[in-house]
């Protein structure tokens, strides 16, 4: 049987509107495994921002804050994170812009400028609260730049500005910082990270002889995509995702795209 290496996106992919994993994608990351496959998440989010019940399923390894973040078999391979220093020096001038943005590190969590009143008052805010399936409360509140210099040895590979900008906002970030910007955020992560960087180191210094597997639904998993000697999505994914994927799952993440998907590459003859 041939050997392959599947790198899944979190949101929009394996789950989406709600916070518990499909069953039959469980499955299907078992069934996987016992044949000989590897399973890996490859996720956006700051390994800490990643929620326990998806972060205790039996995963072979974890790529998480954008490619900044390697985790193979419980051990770090690699960590590329900014120096909390420079992260500072950015949120001085998020604090002078007014701005709000959420830190997602590799064992903590932070929201800055974020009180519990914005839920209410704030259509974005609160979209991005729910689409975090993270209590408020977990996030370490900062009140203002100062108080991120009590972390020193924090890792952070990530952070998001909340609110509707347009990419012209990733210069201000373009010395420590690559990013992409969608409806609610600027989602920045730390440069010359990226989904498909690590997802190739695994390929070629890890896994060798495995054939390659993407799988993901936005425009943070088109590089990985685009790198992957074979890419997937599930049904409801953004239309260009679905238009360069090799195979589109009829179901959602909801209901168990994930699981499909990969039954079809290590029993591709069932229907």
């Amino acid at each position: 049987m041939k050997k392959y290496a599947f790198f899944i996106d979190i949101d929009g992919t394996l789950v989406d509107k709600k916070r518990e994993v499909n069953p039959g994608n469980i499955a299907a990351v078992n069934a996987a495994r016992e044949a000989g496959c590897k399973v890996f998440i490859n996720t956006g989010r700051g390994r800490a921002c990643i929620p326990s019940e998806i972060r205790a399923l039996p995963w072979d390894g974890v790529i998480s804050g954008c490619g900044c973040l390697l985790d193979y078999n419980g051990e770090t391979v690699f960590s590329n994170c900014p120096d909390y220093l420079k992260i500072y020096e950015y949120l001085k001038e998020v604090e002078k812009n007014g701005e709000r943005c959420f830190l997602e590190g590799n064992d903590m969590i932070f929201r800055f400028n974020c009180p519990e009143s914005v839920k209410k008052t704030d259509e974005i805010f609160a979209r991005y609260n729910e689409l975090g399936r993270l209590n408020l409360d977990d996030w370490t509140p900062l009140s203002c730049a100062e108080e991120i210099l009590k972390y020193p040895g924090v890792q952070i590979p990530k952070f998001n500005l909340v609110g509707k900008y347009d990419k012209s906002v990733l210069a201000r970030f373009s010395r420590d910082y690559d990013g992409v910007v969608d409806g609610y955020k600027c989602e920045l992560y730390t440069k010359g990270g990226g989904k498909a960087a690590a997802m190739m180191y695994v390929m070629e210094n890890i896994l060798t002889g495995y054939i390659c597997v993407a799988l993901g639904d936005g425009v943070n998993d088109v590089d990985a995509l685009k790198a992957a000697d074979f890419s997937a999505t599930v049904s409801g994914a953004a239309p260009e995702v679905i238009k360069m994927c090799d195979y589109v799952s009829p179901l959602t993440a909801d209901e168990g795209g994930v699981g499909d998907i990969i039954m079809k590459f290590i029993n591709p003859t069932k229907d």
